[in-house]
């Protein structure tokens, strides 16, 4: 299977199973969202994508 699908199913799997620790593995500790779903929603790091809504 090529690498992208793969992380695609691997990302999926964590999700589905709730696996937090899993998939915020996935990103870069540096990333920065720098497009928040909506406009009152702040940007946020990699491992604080584990806080979840507020």
């Amino acid at each position: 299977m090529p690498v992208v699908p793969l992380l695609v199913e691997q990302m999926r799997a964590a999700l589905e199973a709730h696996d937090i620790d899993t998939f915020v593995g996935f990103f870069h500790e540096d990333y920065l969202g720098e497009r928040p779903r909506h406009p009152d929603t702040p940007r946020g790091r990699a491992r604080q994508l584990d806080r979840g809504p507020a």
